[in-house]
């Protein structure tokens, strides 16, 4: 599966894919709290049954056409596609 997903990263320089060819996880969440990053960033909350309270920073997600800026808004639930680190910042990636 990682070989697949790098081999399309390669072809399309999507940074999706390579992230997907990373530690990630599919993870049911809920948005408990957003504080403002930068410009067109937001750090989340997200509150899941099998990682707890974490941190993700969304980036981009307060762009107009961000397809991350549903997602991002405070009480949002659904499954998010992380970059998981177990220490420091995780990264949403979808």
């Amino acid at each position: 599966m990682k070989e697949l997903v790098w081999e399309i990263f390669k072809k399309t320089g999507d940074i999706r894919y390579y992230l997907l060819s990373k530690k990630t996880r599919k993870v049911e969440a809920i948005v408990v709290n957003e504080t403002n990053y930068s410009e067109s960033s937001k750090i989340l909350g997200l509150y899941t049954k099998e990682l707890g309270l974490i941190s993700v920073i969304s980036k981009g997600c307060k762009r107009l056409k961000s397809p991350l800026r549903v997602g991002s808004s405070k009480l949002a639930y659904g499954e998010y596609i992380i970059s998981y680190k177990s220490e420091g910042l995780s990264t949403l990636v979808s």
